[in-house]
């Protein structure tokens, strides 16, 4: 009986109060609070339903660097690193930071300073040194770190400040919602993305001098 009563909790139909509960609460209460809000859901049924719903959990990051280790990672990603967006699709892509360098106790330095962050390496050949990479695609890391860097970046500077904007409007506006008859339509994930994207890639692009106006991405 006991697991019946797990499996109805996980396949009952959910009611738009209940997802109006799981939107606002999601991305900001603890689970022990959504929980005694959907008293007739498991969380894994939560989690799966948020996830349908392109909900996310916030999770604090604080980075405990001091103002010479911000200076030493600045020079870092504006020397050796990219700002940019990894594209999975049309209308959909996530921020991502990575730094090269050939020195791997530089990287491996950049992980213990950083949470989130990843190794990757490439093999050397006859034209490259083999390189060692530290790639961070947390958004809350990266939106941590941005902070902390904006105002010390000199060439990422522009870059910093449209992944920053895309953030934080994605987190306002990003989310699915509902119409007024009940069914589930983008929000403005679509044209931040989109606009975001060009701004970056026409940042990035071989020879740009490193200008470009933010105001097409304020919502």
């Amino acid at each position: 009986m006991a697991s019946g009563r797990v499996w109805d909790k996980m396949t009952i139909r959910w009611f738009d109060w209940e997802i109006d509960i799981l939107v606002d609460s999601y991305e900001s209460l603890s689970k022990e609070e959504i929980i005694s809000h959907l008293k007739n859901r498991t969380w894994t049924s939560i989690t799966q339903k948020a996830k349908r719903l392109g909900l996310h959990r916030m999770e604090k990051i604080k980075l405990n660097l001091s103002d010479i280790e911000k200076g030493y990672i600045a020079g870092l990603i504006d020397g050796e690193g990219s700002i940019t967006f990894k594209n999975h699709g049309k209308f959909v892509g996530s921020p991502h930071i990575i730094i090269t360098n050939t020195n791997k106790e530089v990287i491996e330095w950049l992980i213990k300073k950083i949470p989130h962050t990843k190794l990757d390496c490439r093999k050397e050949t006859i034209y490259w040194k083999k390189t060692y990479h530290a790639k961070i695609t947390h958004r809350e890391t990266i939106s941590a770190l941005l902070k902390d860097l904006e105002h010390i970046l000199i060439i990422k500077q522009q870059q910093a400040k449209i992944i920053l904007n895309y953030l934080e409007n994605h987190r306002k506006y990003g989310r699915k919602i509902r119409n007024n008859s009940g069914e589930f339509i983008r929000g403005v994930e679509e044209p931040i993305y989109a606009i975001s994207l060009k701004q970056i890639r026409e940042l990035n692009r071989r020879g740009n001098n490193g200008t470009c106006s933010l105001s097409m991405v304020r919502i």
